[in-house]
């Protein structure tokens, strides 16, 4: 294995998407904004219950999302 890994190609360890990975974060931003969703970057949250929405994506830690979303976890 050890030789095997030393003559492989810089990167050749991991895969991601043809492009890079930021592809598909434009590729989602295209896409939910061909079909209208609101999408608010750099906003505080500090109660769910203030949001009418459907769904939501929460970027951050397991503390934060529970302290934010608590009983509302399914």
């Amino acid at each position: 294995v050890a030789n095997l890994k030393a003559g492989a190609p810089a990167g050749s360890a991991v895969q991601s998407l043809h492009g890079g990975l930021h592809t598909l974060v434009a590729a989602l931003w295209t896409q939910l904004q061909a079909v209208g969703a609101q999408i608010e970057l750099n906003t505080e949250v500090g109660d769910l219950h203030q949001l009418e929405a459907d769904h939501i994506v929460l970027a951050v830690d397991e503390q934060q999302a529970t302290a934010l979303a608590g009983p509302h976890l399914k």
